[in-house]
């Protein structure tokens, strides 16, 4: 399940982010959030054991505060975002190499984030609001 997620993946800088100025704007996120997230670099880590997914997030938008959760595919689960917004969330798995989470964040609505893993590259696509953001992460 998921196995070519494991390991440790970090923003990819060559290749720009779709749609990530209208998605910002739409959900609200004020100006100097949004350029400190827009200059960031993100780092997540899986750790995939039998049917439980670990996942270790952190940005530098946030120093010093590293984002551990765990779930299981296909039951929702409770957890705060980076920014300390609260959200619902389910995962699902489609193969070795997709995961969808679908959910509702209080603060900004409900959201689908896709990831698919082609060798040693992993294509994000996050929708909200009605907009459709991608951005790509490579193997670290």
């Amino acid at each position: 399940m998921a196995a070519k997620f494991q390991g440790k993946w970090v923003d990819d800088p060559s290749v720009p982010r779709v749609n990530f100025d209208e998605l910002m704007d739409k959900v609200g996120v004020d100006a100097a959030l949004k350029e400190k997230l827009k200059t960031s670099t993100g780092t997540v880590e899986y750790n995939i054991e039998g049917d439980k997914v670990t996942i270790k997030s952190s940005s530098t938008a946030f120093p010093g505060n590293e984002r551990v959760y765990s779930f299981t595919p296909g039951v929702p689960f409770d957890d705060i975002g980076m920014d300390g917004s609260p959200f619902k969330a389910t995962v699902t798995v489609t193969g070795d190499n997709t995961m969808t989470d679908s959910g509702k964040n209080e603060k900004y609505g409900e959201f689908e984030a896709t990831r698919t893993v082609d060798g040693n590259v992993m294509k994000c696509t996050t929708k909200m609001a009605g907009i459709t953001m991608t951005y790509q992460m490579k193997r670290a």
